[in-house]
């Protein structure tokens, strides 16, 4: 009778690395890293064989959920959103069925603009049958957080100042190669989920928010000096959570506001600069990179990568063609590079592939009902989202999540209307988290003692309980 409880500790320990908990932990370790280090850390793969960190972890989580299959047709039945996205993973793959014959490993690797989106029914399923693994997520990602905003602007002046650094092993990527603009959209998503869900009023909460804030924007217009697009989404962001909480909406709007100023005050009395890589960071660079959103410059057909001018007549070329029928009921396909095929091949240091626009990439490749699927599923996903936004009860957990969540994925698409983001897993994982985030269970019911407990404490003291 006493040694009974012994065989219990290793069955225990077997279902948390082979089960849902465990996933969810293995995921949080890859996100953190994508966030953290982007596109380098998207390159790790296991050694000697050529499988990446992001496809592993759909791989796994596949297997996960595909265990408990019934549970996973039953998550998809019941969420509207999941159902449309399965017509997009179907077109998807019989497009792919019919390039690889072709183009091989090439079709699959344009292939992720859409395979990527399975992370979503992991998610939903995963999240839906043990909803206090939500609470993990959020909790972990809040205790990350403040790392992260002041992390932002150090990677972007570490990475101008190290283009000609290491590589990661066996590819030629830099070891310090972040993206300014993904981590601009990251840096403004955090500090949503800063003002939307850890919502403390005491006077140390309220210090730290101060503290937070200015590292975060600090960050921010760091990443903004070196690319537009990225500093566009963040502004929508931001926009966007000042709008979404009518009580704490003048709190925020002037504590960012003075923060802002004070930095850009600051900034123009000293004068301050920083010549990285042949780009000056500066409250000057800041402007100009403003300034050319609303005017075009260099209107040479590739002449200047990412001009206004250039990626306008790259996506109406595409555009005419498809809807003029020229590339194939089902578009290009996977496989073609676009840039050569319409003649904007502008080569740094590799080839571009795509149409520096996942949105019209997915035109591209997937032709007009791809293109119709794609915005069918974001309009019933937004939708689902805004249900659950009015079920909620006012500056309840539940109605600021589902802000955060529509704001944070808007922010990404609207990034990847400027770069191609989608395509690579450090942006395209973090999104369809986020969606399947969405998709799962009914936040407003009460699904178990955990989650519960998680949202009274939370009710109490307005913030994320600790896990």
């Amino acid at each position: 009778m006493v040694a009974a409880p012994h065989p219990v500790a290793p069955v225990q320990r077997q279902r948390l690395w082979t089960g849902p908990q465990g996933y969810v932990l293995f995921l949080a370790v890859v996100l953190a890293g994508y966030l953290f280090f982007g596109r380098p850390f998207a390159y790790l793969h296991v050694p000697a064989i050529p499988v990446f960190l992001g496809e592993l972890l759909l791989g796994v989580g596949l297997v996960v959920v595909l265990r408990r299959s019934h549970h996973l047709v039953r998550t998809v039945s019941r969420s509207p959103p999941l159902e449309a996205l399965l017509l997009l993973l179907g077109l998807g793959t019989a497009r792919l069925v019919a390039d690889l014959p072709s183009y091989g490993l090439l079709a699959l690797r344009d292939a992720a603009l859409w395979y990527y989106a399975l992370l979503a029914f992991v998610v939903a399923a995963l999240l839906t049958l043990n909803p206090s693994l939500l609470d993990r997520l959020l909790s972990w990602y809040a205790r990350i957080l403040p790392w992260f905003l002041v992390w932002g602007g150090v990677a972007v002046i570490v990475s101008r100042q190290l283009t000609n650094g290491p590589t990661v092993p066996g590819t030629g990527v830099p070891v310090f190669g972040f993206k300014a603009g993904d981590l601009a959209v990251h840096l403004a998503i955090g500090l949503s989920f800063f003002w939307l869900l850890k919502g403390e009023e005491t006077l140390p909460a309220r210090r730290l928010r101060l503290l937070v804030t200015g590292a975060g924007l600090m960050s921010l217009l760091i990443a903004g000096t070196t690319n537009r697009g990225g500093f566009v989404s963040a502004a929508f962001i931001l926009g966007g959570t000042a709008l979404a909480s009518p009580a704490r909406r003048r709190t925020m709007v002037s504590t960012v506001a003075g923060v802002l100023l004070l930095l850009l005050a600051l900034a123009a009395l000293s004068d301050a600069r920083l010549d990285v890589d042949g780009r000056e960071i500066s409250l000057r660079q800041l402007a100009e990179n403003v300034s050319t959103l609303v005017g075009a410059e260099g209107s040479e057909k590739g002449a200047q990568r990412g001009t206004v001018q250039w990626r306008l007549a790259y996506w109406g070329d595409i555009a005419q063609d498809t809807l003029a029928g020229n590339n194939g009921p089902l578009g290009l396909g996977f496989g073609p590079n676009l840039a050569d095929t319409y003649g904007y091949q502008v080569a740094f240091d590799e080839p571009l592939r795509n149409a520096h626009n996942s949105h019209v990439t997915l035109l591209a490749r997937l032709g007009l009902p791809g293109f119709a699927v794609w915005l069918l599923f974001w309009l019933v996903w937004f939708r689902t989202l805004a249900s659950k936004r009015r079920k909620a009860s006012p500056e309840s957990r539940e109605r600021h999540l589902s802000s955060w969540l529509t704001i944070s994925v808007l922010g990404i698409l609207v990034n990847a209307a400027f770069d191609p983001g989608l395509e690579g897993p450090q942006v395209a994982l973090w999104l369809w988290t986020l969606v399947g985030i969405g998709c799962s269970g009914d936040w407003t019911t009460e699904t178990s003692s955990r989650a519960s407990g998680a949202r009274a404490a939370w009710a109490r003291n307005g913030r994320i309980s600790p896990i």
